[in-house]
């Protein structure tokens, strides 16, 4: 017999499982064998993102020569590091530690000759913890349009294409203060498809995004624009690299981490642990729909053995209520929705970095029955984007706090056979 009456043995293993994605992310487990194997000589270090400061910290621990830079990371994401400057901005808003963290990676760019090792340790989170806005443009009106982007159900690639055309450091630019010396990037992905021009709207790779692809976004949800952008556009300037700076063509570009080879990793365990395992893969779309859709694939499952359905990705919300949640607690509740009545399903939804849209959750855990403690139909949370609220009552919010790594969200739905 599958089924367990003791809800805290299969929370227990979905919880576990999430544990076990983000311990396969962070710096810790993947930085290190992924270093360059000569590792004495100087090297300028630039780490952007939300694991900036681990992999600062990291680096330094296996980095063998003199090493010098700087770490932008999320504020209460702080490691010690003992020779890079650690500066921490806001996001997913950027504030004006954002505008210090740019322009302090760019002087220390500046100082940079054809000689030089610079080697760039990324991650999302990068396109706002790094702004720089083109002139004209305030950083009040990059908040707007930021808040805008994030609000539309944009995906992250329409966004951080928005991003790049209104930017001094966004989409390569911050090539053109290199001084024509080598870089290596190494880069945790928390993007589809793993696109560099996308992770940290690509700061080290060249960009073929234009002004009218920005604009194709912003007709496409429908945004009113302040007024400073609106100008940049209507200009039809495009930001093209000096043919006199020279670009090292030996520059290097790893993806060291990514959702794909987590779900993988988390795949394998599964697997070695007794049960089958349906790996969905990296996916997008809305975050509501998903869950309704997964909640028929769970109720269409007919295993004779425990069996998980596992996805990652990066969904959207657009954002029509004024409510709290994000778009792991949204899928999880529209899941949750139709599979209640189940007495058999479980399922958890959290994002690896630890937070989920502007909350201070990362996710939640969902067990039958569960929406049978709250005080309204959770149709009502959801139309009113109130997921974290739900949860909040139902008392099975995960909280862990900055996590230090970011390849996405970790989904995954545990069905035990009726008997």
């Amino acid at each position: 017999m599958y089924l367990i009456l003791n809800i805290s043995s299969p929370q227990e293993y979905l919880t576990t499982l999430f544990k076990s994605a983000v311990e396969y992310a962070h710096p810790k487990s993947i930085l290190a064998n992924n270093l360059p194997q000569e590792r004495e000589e100087p090297v300028t270090v630039i780490a952007i993102g939300k694991a900036a400061a681990a992999m600062a910290c990291e680096f330094e621990k296996n980095w063998f020569g003199p090493i010098k830079g700087i770490a932008v990371t999320p504020y209460g994401a702080v490691t010690k590091t003992k020779f890079i400057k650690i500066i921490e901005a806001s996001h997913p808003t950027p504030d004006q530690n954002s505008v210090k963290a740019a322009k302090a990676v760019l002087e220390q760019c500046s100082s940079l000759t054809s000689d030089d090792l610079v080697v760039v340790l990324l991650s999302g989170g990068g396109s706002s913890l790094l702004c720089l806005p083109e002139d004209g443009i305030s950083l009040a009106d990059k908040q707007a349009l930021n808040s805008l982007l994030l609000k539309s159900g944009a995906s992250i690639d329409e966004i951080n294409t928005v991003r790049k055309q209104i930017s001094k450091v966004k989409g390569g630019k911050i090539l053109s203060h290199c001084n024509g010396t080598k870089i290596i990037t190494l880069a945790i992905s928390d993007v589809f498809n793993d696109d560099p021009s996308i992770i940290a709207s690509g700061p080290t790779v060249s960009d073929n995004s234009t002004i009218q692809d920005a604009i194709r976004v912003v007709k496409k949800y429908n945004l009113s624009l302040p007024s400073s952008v609106n100008e940049w556009f209507q200009k039809d300037k495009q930001y093209v690299i000096k043919k006199t700076v020279k670009i090292n063509n030996t520059n290097e570009y790893k993806i060291i981490a990514s959702p794909d080879m987590m779900l993988k990793n988390i795949e394998k365990q599964i697997i070695g642990e007794g049960y089958d395992c349906i790996n969905l893969g990296v996916l997008d779309g809305d975050s509501k729909t998903l869950g309704y859709h997964h909640a028929g694939k769970a109720l269409a499952l007919n295993s004779i053995k425990p069996t998980i359905i596992l996805s990652g990705g990066e969904t959207t919300v657009n954002v029509l209520g004024n409510g709290k949640g994000g778009r792991n607690s949204e899928y999880l509740l529209s899941l949750a929705s139709v599979l209640n009545k189940q007495t058999d399903i479980f399922a958890i939804a959290a994002d690896t970095d630890g937070i989920d849209g502007f909350t201070d959750a990362a996710g939640a855990y969902y067990y039958p029955g569960a929406l049978d403690t709250l005080d309204n139909d959770p149709i009502e949370y959801l139309n009113n984007n109130d997921s974290y609220t739900a949860f909040k009552k139902i008392g099975t919010l995960i909280k862990t706090g900055p996590t230090q790594t970011n390849v996405n969200d970790f989904r995954a739905i545990l069905i035990y056979p009726n008997d």
